[in-house]
């Protein structure tokens, strides 16, 4: 309870809303007594406020587009090779480089060096992914996210040599070359290369030209499997082509016009120059009794081994029980298998040996069978008309097949080309065009605002204080005259 003494020497007592009243009476009058000096600290805090802002944050020439990826892979930031995705490669300098190569003002070098600063990509993350980031964040887990949508901005100082329309041409470059990049290496990608050297057919023989072509369409038809499991029942809107369509053509050619080929060619032992193939035949076999002979030393020096561990008790050859069993046969025993174990020397020299042997066997048949087709060569009894005839036979279906087979890899690479056009529709696309604006790094409108209040309520503050000085020193001299006066 608050009580006031009043001049007849009584106390009245006052309520606490009618010192309220008085209190806020007293602050208004307070502010109408100062307005001046408040209403001069709120310009001089919101003067020195926008003299910081502007010395400090100049303006800024602010150019961006917004850019969206949508290709197979995006979803986790790879490309639809599968190599990895990162956005500082849609201005990697190559793209830079060649988008600023078609500008139609020239960029000096020295701001081509600055431009990859001034230039920046900054990922789109939407609201709610950024709410249930921080939500993920608090309960201590990890939330991936993969953005599509990004910013590509150009940041200069206003009166830079380059201006808003220039700004503006420079990043749309770059998003067209980075767009032409992305559809020449995926949409422009060859499904399969099949290209003969000039003198092919004169230089290899009939069965060698079957074999090379027997292995180009092998890995013709494994591409075109692959391919349609990607693509499925893709056909094509200008030709009515599907890949299905084009692995039948190559299947038949396999299964009939190679298969009668490499029958016809080898029932008749069919050659372009028999002296010329049993000249080669015959290099084969020497390069095979070469190595034959390396396989045969390699086999002797397990014999060696064999019989050193004989000695030495590591083994029981099976000669012991049965003196017909030749020095080849062997029967390890117990002992040698931990011998062999404990010692992996011998292991690995032992099986290098016997594996040499099992080789030096299989180029002896390889051997016998080119020796067979010698003699079959050398034997063959054909006429000179039937020889003739077998001979253009051939000759016409092989050249047949040396046309075709390009024609074939050219029409599936067309189509492929038609398939990965559709598919990357749309792959990168501009959701917004460069625009150009003039910014600030902070808003010089919030800061100024900012700065006036405070300067309100710290001159309000000093008026307060000051005046409740000024009374309470008033109050003290009335006070000293009124004792001095009683006292009297």
């Amino acid at each position: 309870m608050n009580e006031n003494h009043t001049s007849n020497g009584y106390y009245t007592k006052i309520e606490p809303y009618e010192e309220e009243e008085l209190t806020l009476y007293h602050l208004w009058m307070v502010l109408r007594k100062w307005k001046v000096f408040i209403a001069a600290m709120v310009i001089i805090a919101g003067g020195v406020a926008a003299a910081i802002i502007v010395l400090k944050y100049p303006i800024q020439s602010h150019t961006e587009a917004i850019i969206e990826l949508n290709f197979a892979g995006m979803e986790t930031h790879n490309y639809p090779d599968g190599s990895s995705f990162d956005q500082s490669q849609i201005i990697a300098p190559s793209i830079m480089a060649t988008a600023i190569a078609k500008l139609k003002y020239k960029v000096s070098e020295k701001h081509v060096r600055n431009l990859q600063s001034m230039i920046r990509v900054k990922s789109i993350i939407p609201p709610e992914i950024k709410k249930e980031m921080e939500q993920s964040l608090k309960r201590n887990e990890r939330y991936k996210y993969f953005p599509n949508q990004f910013v590509v901005a150009f940041t200069t100082d206003r009166g830079d040599v380059f201006s808003a329309p220039q700004k503006e041409e420079l990043l749309l470059a770059i998003i067209n070359t980075f767009r032409k990049n992305f559809e020449h290496k995926f949409g422009e990608e060859p499904l399969v290369a099949i290209n003969f050297p000039e003198k092919f057919l004169e230089e290899f023989d009939y069965l060698d030209i079957l074999q090379v072509y027997s292995v180009k369409l092998d890995n013709f038809l494994a591409s075109l499997n692959k391919k349609i499991d990607e693509a499925g029942f893709f056909r094509s809107a200008k030709t009515g082509l599907s890949f299905a369509d084009i692995r039948n053509d190559i299947q038949l050619i396999q299964r009939v016009t190679l298969s009668n080929l490499e029958a016809l060619i080898k029932n008749t032992e069919l050659t372009k120059n028999k002296q010329k193939l049993i000249h080669q035949y015959r290099s084969k076999i020497e390069k095979i009794e070469l190595t034959m002979k390396k396989k045969d030393r390699e086999a002797m020096v397990a014999r060696e081994l064999l019989r050193e561990m004989q000695q030495a008790e590591r083994f029981n050859m099976a000669s012991r029980a049965n003196p017909q069993v030749t020095e080849a046969n062997v029967m390890i025993d117990s002992s040698l298998i931990k011998n062999l174990i404990k010692n992996d020397y011998y292991s690995l020299l032992l099986k290098r040996a016997m594996d040499a042997g099992i080789e030096a066997q299989q180029l002896g048949v390889e051997k016998e069978y080119l020796e067979e087709k010698i003699r079959r060569i050398e034997r063959n009894n054909m006429s000179a008309d039937q020889e003739k005839q077998y001979t253009q036979y051939v000759g016409a279906a092989i050249s047949r097949l040396n046309k075709e087979l390009p024609d074939l890899a050219q029409r599936a690479n067309e189509l492929n080309a038609e398939y990965l056009k559709n598919m990357l529709v749309g792959a990168i696309k501009i959701l917004q065009h460069p625009v150009s604006r003039n910014t600030r790094a902070i808003s010089m409108q919030t800061i100024f605002a900012l700065a006036m209040v405070f300067g309100f309520f710290a001159a309000f503050f000093i008026a307060v204080v000051a005046e409740n000085i000024r009374t309470a020193s008033h109050n003290h001299t009335e006070n000293n005259g009124s004792t001095i006066s009683q006292s009297a």
